[in-house]
């Protein structure tokens, strides 16, 4: 009887057409929430990229992938350097849904506000890697390397960075590092 007295009394006091138009913006929004939710679990899921344990790595080792990063990224083994650190994290944004593990890789003084669920979103589309050098010394170790990748306006840039690395009770933590991103074509000339 009470929800009958409360229909009754919005009826009385809403007009048809206003009820019908909040019917239909709460919908709308209810809609737009609903498809907004939608719409990034299917880009998450699109985005990931999957690669046979036999396919070669996407770090371009030259390695299967199954002997190069995957143990990196499925936690059965840890980087030993700070060459493989890299190359396991290009890996891991490479492929997408590997957040956790680029956070845990990178070093908590560092890591800046980066989340597990941000970071596991391929944001861009990683086509090679170049490392140039890398080496380190003590607990500090580096890694200069050159990636290509095409940006969400489908133009080829290129990623030049120097990495800086940091050993911390046995494990290696990627910390920061110096980037240029220009295009290709700027790039090369």
């Amino acid at each position: 009887m009470e929800a009958k007295e409360e229909e009754s009394f919005a009826n009385y006091w809403l007009s048809e057409d206003v009820r019908n138009t909040l019917d239909t913006q709460v919908s709308s929004l209810v809609k737009g929430i609903l498809d907004s939710t939608l719409t990034k679990l299917l880009l998450i899921q699109i985005t990931m990229v999957v690669i046979s344990p036999l396919d070669p790595c996407p770090c371009c080792s030259g390695k299967p992938f199954a002997k190069c990063c995957q143990p990196f990224l499925k936690g059965k083994n840890v980087p030993k350097t700070p060459r493989q650190v890299m190359r396991s994290r290009f890996t891991a944004y490479t492929m997408g849904g590997f957040g956790q593990y680029l956070v845990d890789t990178w070093h908590p003084a560092y890591v800046r506000g980066n989340t597990a669920n941000s970071l596991s979103l391929k944001t861009h589309d990683w086509r090679n890697l170049q490392i140039l050098q890398s080496g380190q010394q003590g607990n500090r170790g580096g890694v200069e390397f050159i990636a290509d990748f095409i940006d969400n306006k489908g133009e080829l840039q290129r990623h030049h960075e120097v990495s800086v690395f940091e050993r911390h009770k046995g494990r290696w933590y990627y910390t920061d590092g110096r980037v240029q991103v220009r295009p290709v074509n700027q790039a090369q000339g």
